[in-house]
């Protein structure tokens, strides 16, 4: 088999995702390189006596369709209402009632463990779950995604970081016995 019959196969090979990374020197003169790009596929330059003589990229379409991750779940749960909705409603309006009465609408979420916006979450989410209508499979991220897009509260860091924080603090049941109190008052 030639050298470029090899290389066709190692192409033909990355961009059909059959392999995923690799590093081949064929022959004397011909490398093969392939490196991760940016984009998160695959990228494959052919350098032949030093010069580029062709590159290709494994795109998203060879990738499996869909998002990559795991699924996005929903923050709530209701026995009558199978993804939440109507719960998800029900919440976001005690919610942001609790937040325009305590006058935090206008403060940024952050993942700061002093943050009375990140505490008062936590505190929620506490009611939410001793009340069972959390969903068992609802991480930190179902709950920033629930407070960011449903809410509408704006956030200084990144989501992943206030998300970490959040499983954090829940995980080890860490709260402000006074917001408690008060987000009690609330249901």
């Amino acid at each position: 088999m030639s050298n470029d019959e090899i290389q066709k196969q190692i192409l033909d090979a990355i961009t059909t995702g059959k392999i995923k990374a690799a590093n081949i020197i064929l022959g004397d003169n011909v490398q093969n390189k392939i490196d991760k790009v940016e984009s998160g596929g695959i990228g494959v330059k052919i350098v032949h006596n030093g010069i580029l003589t062709e590159e290709s990229t494994a795109s998203e379409e060879s990738s499996p369709k869909g998002k990559r991750g795991p699924k996005e779940v929903n923050l709530f749960v209701n026995e009558n209402d199978k993804d939440g909705v109507s719960r998800e409603k029900e919440e976001r309006s005690r919610f942001k009632s609790y937040i325009s009465g305590h006058k935090l609408g206008s403060r940024k979420l952050s993942s700061s463990k002093d943050d009375v916006l990140l505490k008062t979450i936590v505190c929620f989410f506490m009611q939410w779950k001793k009340r069972g209508y959390v969903n068992p499979n609802a991480g930190g991220m179902a709950i920033v995604r629930f407070i960011t897009e449903k809410c509408d509260i704006d956030y200084s860091v990144d989501r992943v970081s206030i998300a970490n924080k959040l499983g954090l603090l829940l995980s080890t049941q860490e709260y402000d016995k006074e917001i408690m109190g008060d987000v009690s008052g609330y249901f």
